[in-house]
């Protein structure tokens, strides 16, 4: 067969999850394919010390620069000549092209932009131009009888709802997103497939040389004993509410602990300031912010913390949750969305929206090493569930279904 693959994301040099995703998911099909022929469609072309400069001669690319709107404008012109050569189009993404073959398999990684549409710019994207954007607008709102303009949000809703109706099959990443998929946009359950994420059991923590461990024991003896927490500083991660339980407990419990937040500052960041600066010194002392870390001196903090807190509103997944399991840290997360389906039971669930309740779920893991022990147990045996070898093997199988099923 003649694989298709949308492959622009994998090459990005900056990644956040859908282009580690990407990476990860084609490098590893690598693995495991050796008969079938593989088209990769890419604005540029991988760097020479990536991944996906190392797949093996059955992976051909196909790099067409363009720019602005490279998907439906440069790709689908790239699908006149291909569309009917192709077996099947895998697009990791939700950002189908306008053309496209018979055959698109597509990953649904969650559908936050309905819950938090804040988090997206609202003014019109493209050129530079004032007079092209504007046009560009007009032209859209016409077109799609004012449903639609060119805003980053506007263009996220049209492309999800494009890929539900062009799709044949779709991939989600967790049932939570799956079951919102179907009561979003009507899409008929048997055409989706769940495939959880993947994960590097190579990068499991506790295996890490020794001479890591000193360099990692050196960056965050000066936080020691301290809670952690990963992501975008906003308000769709609650940092708010993580803040006030901190609190809480540093009021009513005399917890020793620092409270240390790794990441960038996101929608809402100006009240969380607002809210640590009313706070004394002493407590503003006792709250780290990190900014952005980079992933080989992550691991530092996260293996180094007495537990992991993550009460977030919103997650199509929550790799972050693997991640502590792996580094044998106990994990208290939120009682929503996908976060109980991929802890199962290896963490200490909490109701996000009622920081008494976070706090009771951080005290009880850090003051109970009976519990405390437990939850790291049950981590390792649930994070070795996951392996991107396996998140492969089942895309792939769709993947080859989506064509044959087509096929006859």
């Amino acid at each position: 067969m003649l694989i298709g693959i949308d492959a622009s994301r994998a090459v990005l040099s900056q990644k956040t999850g859908t282009e580690h995703y990407s990476e990860q998911i084609i490098y590893n099909i690598s693995k495991i394919d050796k008969t079938n022929q593989y088209i990769l469609f890419s604005e540029k072309a991988p760097d020479p010390n990536s991944l996906m400069a190392k797949l093996p001669k059955n992976f051909t690319w196909r790099i067409i620069p363009f720019g602005y709107l490279w998907t439906q404008i440069r790709l689908s012109y790239e699908m006149i000549h291909w569309k009917n050569k192709l077996d099947v189009l895998f697009v990791p993404a939700h950002t189908i092209p306008l053309i496209h073959p018979k055959n698109v398999i597509t990953t649904i990684h969650d559908l936050g932009f309905e819950y938090f549409p804040a988090l997206y710019a609202q003014k019109p994207i493209g050129p530079n131009n004032w007079f092209i954007k504007n046009l560009l607008n007009i032209g859209i709102r016409i077109v799609t009888l004012g449903k639609f303009g060119n805003s980053e949000y506007d263009y996220h809703r049209w492309a999800m709802r494009h890929a539900v109706q062009n799709a044949t099959k779709i991939i989600a990443i967790s049932e939570f997103t799956k079951k919102d998929i179907v009561n979003k946009y009507h899409a008929n359950p048997e055409q989706i497939d769940i495939v959880y994420h993947g994960f590097d059991a190579g990068n499991l923590c506790p295996l890490i040389h020794s001479k890591h461990q000193e360099i990692s024991q050196k960056t965050t003896k000066n936080y020691k004993p301290y809670l952690f927490f990963v992501g975008r500083i906003e308000r769709k991660k609650n940092i708010l509410n993580l803040l006030k339980a901190f609190v809480h407990l540093k009021k009513t419990k005399h917890i020793p602990h620092k409270l240390v937040l790794a990441g960038m500052p996101g929608l809402g960041y100006e009240e969380i300031k607002k809210y640590l600066l009313n706070l004394d010194k002493i407590l503003q002392q006792d709250i780290i912010e990190l900014g952005y870390v980079d992933s080989d001196k992550l691991i530092y903090y996260q293996q180094n913390a007495d537990a992991f807190v993550f009460p977030t509103l919103f997650e199509g997944f929550g790799m972050p949750i693997l991640e502590s399991f792996a580094c044998g840290v106990p994990v208290i997360c939120s009682d929503t969305t996908a976060c109980p389906e991929i802890a199962n039971n290896a963490a200490k669930l909490v109701r996000p929206k009622d920081n008494k309740d976070i706090a009771k779920g951080i005290f009880e893991v850090i003051s109970n090493k009976e519990y405390h022990n437990q939850l790291v147990k049950k981590g390792f045996v649930r994070v070795r569930q996951f392996s991107w070898e396996k998140a492969a093997k089942q895309t792939l199988d769709a993947i080859l279904d989506c064509a044959k099923n087509n096929k006859s």
